[in-house]
């Protein structure tokens, strides 16, 4: 079925992958390369969103803010109102718990 589909490697995420010897766990188990995702980039409460506990959550956050942007474009891009989507509104919420960047 599934063998030799993912011969570029497997990203680790999430608390767990924080445990000692957790990577060569996985890595022979799995028999294929293995890194640790850790979120970059970032700006405001960087050093603390940059553990791996974190990734998921803030690879979702982007996903979601990028897709906004592409609907708001089309939106915006097709003659209709200037839309203020979900990702947009959930930004602007989680900036006023940051730290200015001034």
């Amino acid at each position: 079925g599934y063998a030799g589909l993912l011969r570029a490697g497997a990203v680790v995420t999430g608390g767990s992958s924080q445990v000692p010897g957790f990577k060569d766990v996985a890595l022979k188990a799995l028999n294929i390369p293995v890194r640790m995702a850790q979120p970059e980039n970032l700006t405001g409460m960087a050093d603390t969103l940059k553990n791996p506990s974190y990734s998921t959550s803030v690879g979702l956050l982007r996903l979601g803010l990028e897709m906004d942007t592409v609907i708001e474009s089309d939106l915006n891009g097709a003659g209709g109102l200037p839309a203020i989507g979900l990702g947009r509104r959930v930004s602007d919420f989680l900036r006023r718990f940051l730290p200015d960047d001034n």
